[in-house]
């Protein structure tokens, strides 16, 4: 069986390679885009591992360190949200469901009125 690695010496791994210059303009053009998504791939990564490690932990002590430092801007907002803003709005009754099926009572008869 014949083998390319029984003569060691036949190629030349050295000799230049010979390309145009369209080839050349477009291994660079897309080396170029390569590297870009190699950084676009390294910012992503460095956003997960900081999200993971980091996470609601740091948001939340960033959160109260505002509360601390900044009180005054905090009241302000508030002293200027309106009352009915600021209202929680709690869930429904059952007796105020559109989707009811029963029908509303009947208006009372008119009659003599009592003396």
């Amino acid at each position: 069986m014949r083998s390319r690695w029984e003569e060691p010496g036949a190629d030349d791994l050295d000799a230049p390679a010979t390309i145009t210059e369209r080839q050349l303009r477009s291994l660079r053009r897309r080396a170029g885009a390569g590297l870009f998504a190699i950084f676009l791939s390294l910012v992503s990564i460095g956003a997960v591992a900081w999200s993971m490690l980091a996470g609601p932990d740091v948001r939340a002590e960033i959160q109260n360190l505002t509360a601390r430092i900044l009180p005054e801007k905090e009241a302000a907002a508030e002293a200027e949200e309106p009352q009915s803003q600021a209202a929680p709005v709690g869930p429904q009754s059952p007796a105020a469901d559109s989707t009811s099926t029963t029908a509303p009572a009947p208006p009372p008869a008119p009659g003599p009125s009592p003396p």
